[in-house]
């Protein structure tokens, strides 16, 4: 409050007793009439409202109530804006709707915001920058490419998305792992024992007799296919390829890793 911090709660918190028009004014009652009905207006037009602004909370929808709390938080000309998980207690098929939704409202603002979410697509998608928290420790900050190409930790790398981590050893010419002979990016010295981590849709499959791998498990998801591939080695990779390229399970294949940015994190933190 004395911070001119605005705070846009999980359950929204609209005073169900108040109209759309009052619940945003609520924090202008210092305002002389005049301005305040100006900046209802602004916020409500911001926040894509007109129309419902002699409304209750019960009488919009989810989104409707979500933009209300928005332009609650907004009209006191806040510098910053807080959300707590603003899209949580929302069917997910609204959810995918409003991202795009708030994202647009808070661009026009040209304000900060601060949105806590555990949804990875929800933070990419509605962010310009994404930081990553593990039990308290902000393990890296960065635009959502850099944090989903290049991950910091191995905590991030799992966390922002499906990963695999295959072994390997940095040689003169590149990191040699059982997938095949990746690009040395991250300039680790030469006898550097490392995991390599690679994205299930950076690997390619193609059904060989004489492959060496095996698909020991195969699920449908629609437009994709998660195989699980077995290495001579036992390790097991996750593969996502087109729905359209059907591999029976026990089948035999051969892989090619094609990672888009090579990330390797040097086991122990040291050569060996």
């Amino acid at each position: 409050e004395r911070r001119r911090i605005g705070f846009v709660f999980q359950d929204y918190a609209l005073f169900p007793h108040l109209t759309v028009r009052e619940n945003i004014a609520f924090g202008l009652r210092r305002m002389a009439e005049p301005e305040r009905g100006r900046r209802v207006r602004e916020v409500v037009s911001v926040c894509e409202l007109e129309g419902m602004e002699g409304r209750y909370p019960h009488e919009l929808s989810g989104g409707e109530q979500q933009r209300t709390a928005l332009a609650r938080a907004m009209a006191p000309g806040n510098e910053v804006v807080l959300l707590d998980e603003p899209l949580a207690s929302l069917d997910p098929e609204i959810r995918a709707s409003l991202r795009g939704q708030i994202r647009r409202t808070l661009k026009r603002t040209g304000k900060t915001a601060i949105l806590v979410t555990h949804d990875q697509e929800e933070a990419f998608e509605i962010a310009d920058r994404v930081g990553v928290l593990n039990e308290g420790r902000l393990e890296q900050l960065g635009t959502p490419e850099e944090v989903f190409y290049a991950p910091a930790t191995r905590f991030v790398a799992l966390f922002v998305g499906s990963a695999n981590f295959v072994p390997g050893v940095v040689e003169a010419e590149g990191i040699r792992t059982e997938v095949g002979l990746l690009r040395n990016e991250p300039g680790l010295p030469a006898g550097t024992r490392v995991e390599v981590m690679i994205r299930p849709a950076n690997v390619r499959l193609t059904p060989d007799a004489g492959g060496a791998g095996t698909v020991a498990g195969v699920i449908f998801h629609g437009s994709d296919r998660l195989y699980t591939v077995r290495l001579p080695s036992g390790l097991e990779l996750r593969v996502s390829a087109p729905s359209t390229s059907a591999i029976e399970e026990a089948a035999r294949v051969a892989l090619e890793a094609r990672p888009t940015h090579v990330v390797a994190f040097p086991l122990n933190g040291r050569p060996g």
